[in-house]
């Protein structure tokens, strides 16, 4: 039901204020907005006038149209908006002109963007077309529409989407472009199991909420979980849940006796973990920002498996390297940062991050995991040791040492000292092995 909801477009409603007036209706315009038009009243000689004008030019239409299809001897007929149907090409090639349609039309597209020139994408050419006609063999997967760009020929699409190295992936569900573009192994069958994944809804109904413990069992991605008088009640939550799921899991309860309870909701509360304490909606607060603010916070732990996407942003890191099995300092790195340095969310990626499992950018600043936690800058040209972690909350310590990264007075500083070790996280970013870069990329 709720897909179904997604897809419907904005509709219209004709209205006839009175029999004495001509409503004219109007419709064309591209999101499928429509207005009417009200004339002036005409007489009944003025009508009978204007309807047999009408019918005329009708008929001399119909005659063009059907001398033209005599003529060249097949159906005229408007053609269907164009959508995936098992009976199309595995692979559909986008362009300027068509692009829009497709993404608009179709519930389900995965796009990949390539250049001929580079070779991971000559590789992955008979993997993607392989995928194609695997999912649309398959009736479960049918509904996607596999679909490439060339980007040397479409470079206004290529700029569009922000494409910068080839191949890249990017799954678009009902006509939006999710935020996290495909990284996975380049095979059939990876590929495969990612399209069939982003086909299931974000969010899952459970039968009560004694279940929501169990549900975040396994789970690495916090959770959003909202209780429900009815299902209708719920859409918006549904709508949230699309657009943050690549950071969160969407759980629900629908109870019909919570409807006696209508100050009580709506009742939404985000969980990082089944350890976590759980932090209510505010119901001040517009749920979108809020789901927003709790899925994607200011600080993220960085793992060998997002690397890639978060060096990607070409952001200065500040990382709090920790035990693993320290659970304080970090709970406690981030509401220091979240309290005073949320106006840097656009200069600086603030991480905590595994110091056993980094240990070996720690050792190239002469760390080992005894001297945990430590905290550092990595500008992807070298990393900078903050020092004692213990003065990182006196008034201003923290801000000077981001601030001067920033004028360029800490790189001069210490390398009229010692020089500051080369950057280890710049390895993480997306490697020449797997992909070919844009011309005139910027390097970090």
């Amino acid at each position: 039901m709720f897909d179904e909801a997604l897809r419907n477009r904005p509709r219209c409603v004709l209205g006839y204020p009175g029999s004495e007036h001509l409503t004219s209706f109007v419709r064309g315009r591209p999101s499928g907005e429509c207005w009417c038009v009200q004339t002036r009243c005409r007489s009944s000689k003025e009508q009978r006038a204007a309807m047999w004008t009408r019918a005329m030019r009708a008929g001399v239409a119909l005659l063009v149209v059907a001398l033209f299809a005599l003529v060249r001897g097949h159906e005229v007929d408007v053609p269907p908006p164009l959508q995936a149907h098992a009976s199309g090409p595995a692979v559909v090639q986008l362009t300027t002109a068509n692009y829009k349609e497709i993404l608009d039309n179709n519930d389900f597209v995965f796009v990949n963007f390539y250049a001929d020139w580079c070779r991971f994408s000559q590789m992955l050419k008979p993997v993607y077309l392989a995928t194609g006609e695997a999912l649309r063999s398959n009736p479960a997967t049918r509904a996607v529409v596999m679909a490439q760009v060339d980007c040397d020929q479409q470079e206004a699409l290529a700029k569009e989407f922000h494409i910068s190295k080839f191949p890249t992936m990017k799954f678009f569900r009902h006509g939006k472009v999710s935020k996290r573009e495909y990284r996975g192994q380049r095979t059939v069958q990876a590929l495969s199991a990612f399209i069939t994944e982003q086909q299931v809804t974000a969010w899952r109904v459970l039968a009560d909420a004694a279940q929501v413990h169990e549900a975040t069992e396994g789970q690495r991605k916090p959770m959003v979980f909202g209780q429900f008088a009815n299902a209708q009640a719920a859409e918006l939550f549904r709508v949230v849940s699309e657009e943050r799921r690549d950071d969160c899991q969407f759980v629900m309860t629908v109870d019909p006796d919570l409807a006696a309870e209508p100050e009580a909701l709506p009742y939404i509360y985000f969980k990082k973990n089944k350890d976590d304490v759980s932090t209510p909606f505010p119901r001040n607060a517009p749920l979108s920002e809020w789901a927003s603010e709790m899925c994607d916070p200011l600080v993220k732990e960085i793992t060998f498996a997002n690397g890639e996407e978060l060096t990607e942003r070409g952001l200065p890191f500040l990382i709090f390297f920790h035990h693993p099995d320290d659970k304080n300092s970090p709970v406690d790195f981030k509401n220091y940062v979240e309290e005073h340095f949320h106006a840097l969310r656009d200069q600086f990626q603030f991480l905590t991050a595994d110091g056993v499992a980094f240990a070996h950018p720690l050792g190239h600043m002469g760390k080992t995991k005894q001297d945990l936690p430590v905290l550092a800058i990595d500008s992807f040209r070298h990393m900078y040791d903050f020092g004692d972690v213990a003065h990182m909350k006196e008034p201003g310590k923290l801000q000077q040492f981001l601030d001067d990264l920033l004028s360029g007075a800490l790189h001069h500083r210490l390398h009229n000292t010692t020089p500051p070790p080369e950057s280890k996280f710049k390895k993480l970013e997306p490697s020449d092995k797997r992909y070919s870069f844009s011309r005139g990329r910027d390097e970090l």
